[in-house]
């Protein structure tokens, strides 16, 4: 049987996610003491679930970025008349919930490496949050009993804690929406006197907060945080 070639992604290995998902992972797997299936498990992931994962919320975020832009050029400068068409991202609830679920997989996958290097028996993303505020996630709470509070992934789980744990309580609160998280509220391009809002969303007991900027954020704390694994 001849050798086959697939493109699996329309980016190039410039993506700062493909470079360091997939390149940078190769690289390491060389280095890494465990046995062979292992560091196959472990390309795999970050090549074919991973990789996809977060590209997948990356262009689910450029293209947010696309129609807000286009929205506000099509309606011009704002103005003070009493009339007006205002600027609206069409899909815009769709897109974010996309975002999340992929954002919560991503989570949900990366349990997998946890279980392929330190055997963590964890299964779902909301280990790695705690839905209910009376502690320390699930996947906290095995890293400290498993690997100790000073070891380098227990510390990782600490800092990083609070942005995953909003990520999935905001996933559940599209999914569950009477369960612990509360509801995630979404709203459009708003115009006032002073000019326009960009959207925005607000989970319960939360503060509302620019849609497209905290997309910014997870993005770079979902990459930056396999680097820490």
């Amino acid at each position: 049987m001849p050798f086959e070639f697939r493109k699996i992604s329309d980016v190039g290995s410039n993506h700062p996610v493909v470079a360091r998902l997939a390149a940078q992972t190769a690289e390491v797997l060389k280095w890494m003491n465990v046995e062979k299936g292992a560091k196959d498990a472990i390309g795999a992931l970050h090549v074919h679930k991973l990789t996809s994962r977060l590209l997948r919320c990356h262009k689910i975020r450029d293209d947010l970025v696309a129609k807000v832009k286009e929205g506000l050029r099509e309606h011009g400068p704002h103005d003070k008349a009493r009339s007006r068409n205002a600027p609206h991202v069409i899909g815009l609830q769709e897109a974010v919930e996309d975002f999340l679920y992929q954002a919560k997989n991503y989570l949900r996958d990366l349990l997998i490496l946890f279980e392929t290097v330190y055997g963590c028996p964890l299964k779902e993303a909301s280990a790695f949050a705690d839905l209910k505020a009376k502690g320390d996630s699930d996947l906290l709470k095995w890293a400290l009993a498993t690997l100790g509070p000073d070891h380098a992934i227990s510390e990782l789980l600490k800092t990083e804690q609070e942005w995953v744990g909003q990520l999935v309580r905001m996933r559940n609160a599209v999914e569950h929406r009477d369960g612990y998280s509360g509801e995630l509220t979404v709203l459009n391009i708003r115009v006032f006197p002073e000019g326009y809002i960009p959207p925005t969303w607000q989970l319960t007991g939360g503060s509302e907060s620019s849609i497209i900027h905290d997309m910014d954020t997870e993005l770079h704390n979902m990459l930056t945080l396999v680097d820490g694994i």
